[in-house]
Order: structure tokens, then C-alpha cells, then sequence
């Protein structure tokens, strides 16, 4: 496993579709070490402050396999326009290099495990705002080993769907989310309820019950999940078998105990499970191995939440990698990110970040011959589509140089560009705080030549339903990502 490094991306400091109101789990009981083996931290937006304090948010999540996790979508997704606007959020699929899974005991350092992200597979017609196919899949670059701390649960079967999905059926959810003590646990909880039935959950909430959904849970609503609990299982016991029943996803106020805990149904989204497994190592995740002949790549009519990672290796390993991005079309909340080398948490070379219209940029490793390339989709794609040529050159490039488009400036560490208008806001964002230093401002303030992308051609749908529901998700702090000891922000994502 990889030692954890977190560092910050180009859009981990923009205001996050929130706000924030105090909820809280009662009457939960703390798990034993290894009683339930499946379950894992989801850890996202990671960024160190000069104390060395980490700020996570924090998701649970579930292990299929040695390399892969479910949970949900709203936990690998965020909103990036900035706008604080609901009818006019933005998601964005995470870039992995964003994101840490933390598997096995997590108060035993011995006993537990790291693993970085390779891939994110999104549910494409995933809905922010109502919380609806509300479902994830992370593909890990290092393979959990299975012991007594870490072991897969199932899918399930569908000879069981009906008895384990009855009302009043037994299950369980557990989480590091909010306590009765109004703060997040170290200690995983846990806590035992029942299925409620379709009916009885529309009682409470109406409309905002859609298929996909399942709900959790009986009047009154003392007991409950809470947040920090989103992504992580509900499931129940078929014999000597774990088998999940649903995702955390989003429910009520925690005053209100006349609601119920709303759950993304595994059982519905089965097909698109097993589907996805098969797709995410081979669509997803490639290998590009160029000689003299060039290599041209054409993606069009990108879906939402596409998710794109691969690598371009020469053929003879006295040359450079070159890729020639040309003619091309992001939409706002869309990307296109080239590394030298192959990124992870500690390693993070970004040569270009790219979106909006990319006429021709060239892009050469330089302390490397190998380059990999990241694309991430948001939610609001109409028109996206990316002209790739790769080829081989005979020399490096002379210096890290990163590459970033009209409307951002790279911070002076080259690690990653920030849009113009969070220079001297205030806020430092750059993590050798450039974005703060006056000649620097002045200088981006003053361009003229400076200019944003029009995305006219690309506008979203802003037909919304006017009350959204509540998600299971926190924002943390924690001193070392090692020890869950937690300093904690009272709030959680209100999705719009």
C-alpha cells in the first residue's frame, strides 16, 4: 500500500453546493474490530494547512473485490461552478488522485489499509438535486488483502431479493458519521433496524421517493444513519453471508422522526453493477504503447460523468511520449488533465489542465518518457469531444511548464491551475500560496488579454423541483489520516 500524501486539486477550494445544519445518529453501538470486514472509509477533497492538519470529507463505502469498491455517487461527485446557485450546480466527477480508500481496523495501525484510486465509475444518469441513482464504483490502483479485517461482502441474490427486501425485514447499517454526542465517531457504529415499506416512506416524503430508492427504519425515528454515513451499507445476514441491501444516500432532518433513512436499492441497480465491473478496467483504464506510427484518439458525445484514464508509453525507451490535443471541446465542468509520469497522492506533475475550447497544445514529459492522461465529465455535457494525436519525440521537455487554460494561472509550484478570479480573494489556494502574493495578483488582474470560454452552445436543463432532499455526507478534520480522531464541522450537503 502507498503511504498517504494528500495533495490539493485545481478545484478543491470552490464553495461546495452546502449548508450547514447539525444532524445526529442515537443509539448506536460500537462495532468489534473485524465484525464487519467489508467496510471501508471513503476519503475525498484531501488538503494539508501549514499545521499539517488534513480536511477530508468523508464517505463510507463497501469492498466487492480486492480492487473494488460501491458507494455512493454523491460521495466521488461535486458541484464546481462556484455559483452557490442550485439551479445552476455543476458536477463533477473526482479525479482520483483527489481520493484515499482506508480499509480493515481503523483504530489499529497495524490492521489497516490504504489504497489509492485508479478509476471512478459514475451512474451516468446520476441527479444531484434528487438525490436519484444515487450510485458509484472505485476501481483501486493497489488491491486490499483479504484477512480478518478485510473481506468482501455480496451482491443479492435474486432467489433472496423478495425476503430480504419485505417489510420489517431485519438490517443494518454502520459508519464513522455523527453521534448522539453531536460529533463524528473514531469508533465504527453500528446500528440495527428494518426495511419500511415503498408506501409508508411516501407518506413522509412524497414524490422525492423515486425507483431506485429504499427506505429504512421505524417511527419514531430515534435510531438512524447520519452524516459522515453516506456510501456505506445497509445490509443483513443470508446464513454465514454479508449481502448488501443498499448505499447511505440521503433522509430527514435529525429533528424530524416522523422520516425515514433513504437508501440507494442495490438489488435495482444489480445489472448495472455486474455491468460496470466488467466495463471499468477495460473502457476506463488503458495502456497506449506508440512507435513511429502516430496514434490518433477521437472521443465524441461524451456522456456524464465519463471517466477516461490512460497511459502513453513509447515503444523504444530512448524517446519521449508527445500527445497533441487539437479542435477540441470541454464543457465548463469538464477536463482534460496530461501528467508526467503516472500521478498518485504523492506525485502529483501535472503538465496541462485543460477545458473549454483547446485549439492545439502539445504536450512532452520531462523528467519522464511516459505520460498519462485523466478525462473527467460533469453533469452537464452537450457537445463535449477531444482530438487526440500520440507520438514520439527524440527530446524531453526542457522544464515543468504546466499548461492551463484561458481564465487560470498555475501557482508557481506548477502543481495546479486556479481559475483568475480566486487570485487575492483572500484565500490562500495554491499550496505555496502564490495565488495570495501582490506581484502575482496584480499581474493576472491587469491582463486584459485574459479571457474566459463561452459555453452557450452547452447550457443545462434548469428545470428543478424546489425541495431537495438531504444528504449523508461531512466535512472533517483530522490530524493524521493514520488516527480518526476528528475535529469536526457541524454540517452536511444539502444536494440542490
Amino acid at each position: 500500500m502507498t503511504l498517504f500524501a494528500g495533495l490539493t486539486f485545481l478545484l478543491s477550494f470552490l464553495p461546495e453546493r452546502a449548508t450547514e445544519k447539525q444532524r445526529r445518529i442515537y443509539n448506536g453501538e460500537n462495532a468489534v474490530p473485524g465484525e464487519f470486514p467489508f467496510m471501508v472509509q471513503v476519503l475525498a477533497d484531501i488538503e494539508f494547512d501549514s499545521a499539517g492538519v488534513v480536511t477530508q470529507n468523508l464517505c463510507g463505502g463497501s469492498i466487492l473485490a480486492t480492487n473494488l469498491i460501491l458507494t455512493a455517487a454523491h460521495c466521488v461527485v461535486r458541484d464546481v461552478s462556484g455559483s452557490g446557485n442550485r439551479f445552476e450546480a455543476q458536477d463533477q466527477i473526482y479525479n482520483p488522485i483527489q481520493l484515499g480508500v482506508w480499509a480493515g481496523d481503523l483504530d489499529d495501525f497495524y490492521n489497516q489499509q490504504f489504497a489509492s484510486v485508479k478509476a471512478i465509475i459514475v451512474h451516468p444518469d446520476y441527479d444531484s438535486y434528487r438525490v436519484m441513482n444515487d450510485i458509484a464504483l472505485i476501481l483501486l490502483e493497489d488491491e486490499v488483502q483479504f484477512n480478518k479485517y478485510t473481506s468482501p461482502i455480496s451482491l443479492p441474490a435474486d432467489v433472496d431479493i423478495e425476503q430480504l427486501y419485505a417489510e420489517g425485514s431485519p438490517v443494518t447499517v454502520i459508519g464513522w458519521g455523527f453521534t448522539e454526542q453531536g460529533d463524528t465517531s473514531h469508533l465504527l457504529q453500528k446500528l440495527s433496524y428494518e426495511v419500511t415499506s415503498r408506501d409508508t416512506c411516501i407518506e413522509s416524503y412524497g414524490d422525492q421517493i423515486r425507483p431506485g430508492m429504499l427506505c429504512t427504519g421505524s417511527k419514531p425515528m430515534e435510531r438512524r444513519s447520519a452524516i459522515g454515513d453516506s456510501g456505506g451499507p445497509v445490509f443483513s445476514k443470508v446464513g454465514e453471508k454479508w449481502v448488501q441491501l443498499g448505499i447511505v444516500s440521503w433522509g430527514a432532518e435529525d429533528q424530524d422522526e416522523s422520516s425515514f433513512d433513504v437508501n440507494t436499492d442495490v438489488s435495482y441497480y444489480k445489472s448495472w453493477i455486474l455491468s460496470s465491473i466488467n466495463r471499468i478496467s477495460s473502457e476506463f483504464v488503458r495502456e497506449y504503447i506508440v512507435s513511429d506510427e502516430t496514434e490518433h484518439i477521437v472521443l465524441e458525445d461524451l456522456p456524464n460523468f465519463t471517466y477516461r484514464h490512460f497511459t502513453v508509453r513509447p515503444g523504444e525507451t530512448s524517446r519521449y511520449a508527445r500527445i497533441r490535443i487539437k479542435d477540441s471541446f470541454l464543457t465548463e465542468n469538464s477536463f482534460i488533465s496530461v501528467y508526467d509520469g503516472v500521478p498518485r497522492q504523492n506525485n502529483n506533475q501535472m503538465l496541462a489542465q485543460l477545458t473549454g475550447e483547446i485549439q492545439h497544445v502539445d504536450v512532452v514529459g520531462y523528467s519522464g518518457n511516459t505520460l498519462t492522461v485523466v478525462i473527467t465529465t460533469g453533469n452537464s455535457v452537450k457537445c463535449d469531444h477531444l482530438d487526440l494525436t500520440l507520438d514520439l519525440v527524440n527530446e524531453a521537455s526542457s522544464e515543468h511548464r504546466l499548461i492551463c487554460s484561458p481564465g487560470y494561472t498555475a501557482c508557481l509550484d506548477n502543481l495546479y491551475c486556479v481559475p483568475d478570479v480566486h487570485f487575492c480573494n483572500g484565500v490562500g489556494i495554491c499550496n505555496d500560496a502564490s495565488d495570495e502574493i501582490t506581484d502575482v495578483c496584480e499581474t493576472i488582474k491587469g491582463d486584459t488579454n485574459t479571457s474566459t470560454y463561452s459555453i452557450n452552445a452547452c447550457v443545462r436543463d434548469s428545470n428543478r423541483e424546489s425541495e431537495p432532499p438531504s444528504s449523508r455526507c461531512v466535512r472533517i478534520s483530522n490530524s493524521s489520516p493514520l488516527i480518526m480522531s476528528i475535529a469536526v464541522l457541524l454540517g452536511f450537503l444539502v444536494f440542490k
